[in-house]
């Protein structure tokens, strides 16, 4: 592994006091941890962590075409923060599907999954967004 990068674990247990003993003792829910991983992927894909996921899916699925588009682009996505590589990815999906798909894709990437609750604000949409539906 990359000096630089660091495990899921290390993370986790940087971020949790006394996490080795937390996890030792059990006094930490099956629960909380997937609520602090989704957290984690939130902070660290500045997205909420269901479109981060689904993302990560279309990444995965088109890797063939979407990784050397992006190695076109002359970008490493290896130096890339996971916030920029689904930005580059979300670019590149776009630019590949025709316009009258776009919609809908974007539609089904930021719908929350059935018993995820989002703030009105997030619900807010603005009006360059309103008026861009209807392209």
């Amino acid at each position: 592994m990359d000096e630089g990068a660091l495990s899921s674990e290390h993370i986790i247990l940087e971020l949790i006091p006394d996490g080795v003993q937390v996890l030792m003792d059990e006094s930490i829910s099956d629960e909380e941890i997937v609520d602090l991983s989704f957290m984690l992927l939130e902070r660290a894909s500045g997205r909420p962590w269901y479109v981060a996921l689904r993302m990560v899916g279309v990444l995965r699925n088109n890797w063939n075409v979407l990784g050397a588009e992006i190695l076109k682009r002359g970008v490493d996505p290896v130096q890339l923060s996971l916030s920029g590589l689904l930005d580059i990815t979300l670019l590149q999906a776009l630019q590949a599907m025709e316009e009258s798909q776009v919609t809908m894709f974007l539609t089904e990437l930021e719908m929350p999954p059935p018993g995820v609750d989002i703030s009105e604000e997030d619900m807010e949409m603005s009006r360059e967004q309103f008026l861009s539906l209807a392209d």
